[in-house]
């Protein structure tokens, strides 16, 4: 779900990849499925930060 770089980390590789794979790449970023994964993900991260006793920053 998480599974990219930042840009620079290869960049090399970056630059190969074609149009059509660039424009597919940031169409998928959008897809439904992700945005629901990355809710349930956060909302269990910050239910386990908060069981083990962290707390936000004011």
């Amino acid at each position: 779900m998480i599974g990219h770089e930042i840009a620079g980390d290869r960049r090399n590789e970056l630059d190969r990849v074609g149009q059509t794979g660039k424009r597919w790449y940031f169409q998928a970023q959008r897809i439904p499925e992700k945005t629901a994964a990355m809710a349930l993900w956060s909302e269990a991260l910050l239910k386990a930060f908060r069981a083990a006793g962290g707390i936000y920053p004011d």
